[in-house]
């Protein structure tokens, strides 16, 4: 399921807990002694970006239904200059319940979400 909390454990790990985010210090002598790193609240447009960094790359892709009802938002709307721009170009499929990447789009991935977040920078702080 997308976007569950989740316990990342060792030097480097990142954990996900709600929307706290905490990262352990990469230095295993600071690991071991309990010195685990910082931790911090996600704001609401890290959790969007967050859903969409994770939820693009799964094959089903994202149930816009989920992300609207989690972040109160209307998803299509808000992106839809960035989503017809990438259906045009066959990168992104969406049908009534979900967006997900082609094969065309896993190539450049980061591209697409670079213009998502771009786009939610305009309208989220």
């Amino acid at each position: 399921m997308l976007f569950r909390s989740y316990l990342g454990v060792g030097p480097s790990a990142h954990s996900t807990i709600d929307n706290l985010r905490i990262e352990n210090h990469k230095d295993l002598d600071r690991y071991i002694s309990g010195d685990y790193g910082n931790s911090f609240c996600l704001s609401k447009k890290e959790q969007i970006e967050e859903f969409l960094l994770m939820g693009l790359r799964l094959k089903e892709g994202i149930e816009i239904k989920k992300i609207n009802n989690r972040f109160e938002i209307d998803f299509l709307n808000i992106f839809q200059d960035v989503v017809d721009k990438y259906i045009i170009n066959k990168c992104l499929m969406v049908n009534k319940k979900f967006i997900k990447i082609t094969n065309r789009g896993e190539k450049i991935l980061n591209k697409i979400l670079l213009d998502f977040f771009v786009e939610l920078d305009g309208i989220i702080q």
